[in-house]
């Protein structure tokens, strides 16, 4: 099975209520979700909590549980509406301009999006959502105009999470792209895609 492209990376925060406390026995609630642009590349990093204990001069044990995990993800663009919601950034009611200050606090969200898959002549979609996550600011870089283009494009560093209930990583495998889309968009709140 291979990837062949990834698509429709969509953030929702927690509603105000979850933000406060996580709820117990049920994944958390959404307000309303953001698309974050045009997906370019996503990378994941899990991170585990590891240990080995060694008898009789062999492994006996060997322990890998799951602490959290690190989502670099490369869009085209991320408006600033989208920023100020992902990053708890603030906009401006009457310069419009985005503000990012030492004290912003990004909220607790759901994140998700689809994977294109290649087995032999068949794709299939698969959708992914992640049920807690935490967005952070990813670095910028900037260059001259030259005889060449280079493309700029954002990356924001994800942390995902595990819930109190459930799994940290949701995933299901739709024949085409538009059910992926509303499978992705069913998990987030979202109504229509």
């Amino acid at each position: 099975m291979a990837a062949v492209g990834a698509l429709y990376p969509v953030f929702a925060p927690f509603t105000s209520a979850d933000q406060t406390e996580e709820p117990e026995g049920r994944l958390p609630e959404y307000d309303e979700a953001i698309v974050l642009g045009e997906f370019v590349s996503g990378n994941i990093t899990l991170n585990h909590a590891t240990g080995q204990l060694f008898g009789d001069n062999a492994l006996q044990i060997d322990v890998r549980d799951f602490v959290n995990a690190n989502y670099a993800l490369e869009t085209t663009y991320i408006s600033l509406e989208a920023e100020a919601v992902m990053y708890g950034s603030k906009i401006d009611p009457q310069t419009k301009e985005l503000i990012d200050s030492a004290g912003d606090r990004p909220p607790f969200g759901g994140f998700g999006f689809v994977r294109t898959i290649r087995r032999k002549d068949q794709e299939k979609q698969i959708g992914y959502y992640f049920p807690k996550v935490q967005a952070a600011l990813g670095n910028e870089s900037a260059q001259t105009k030259n005889n060449n283009i280079t493309f700029g494009t954002p990356t924001t560093n994800i942390v995902i999470f595990k819930p109190k209930y459930g799994g940290w990583r949701h995933r299901q495998e739709c024949p085409t792209e538009e059910e992926a889309r509303a499978w992705v968009a069913k998990k987030l709140g979202i109504e229509t895609v």
